[in-house]
């Protein structure tokens, strides 16, 4: 029973690291996304003026 305790843990170790790694990734693509949507909302004040 312990020994089947352990092969558990240590398969969640792997998922959560897995998970975390996966979270980094998310991370930084709603970072860029972020930098994307304030460009967007900067030309959208921006070519009212211009037109």
């Amino acid at each position: 029973m312990n020994r089947e305790a352990g092969e558990l843990n240590r398969g969640c170790t792997k998922v959560n690291r897995e998970a975390g790694e996966l979270n980094r990734e998310c991370d930084k693509v709603n970072r860029e996304a972020g930098e994307l949507n304030r460009g967007g909302a900067k030309l959208n004040r921006e070519l009212p003026n211009q037109i």
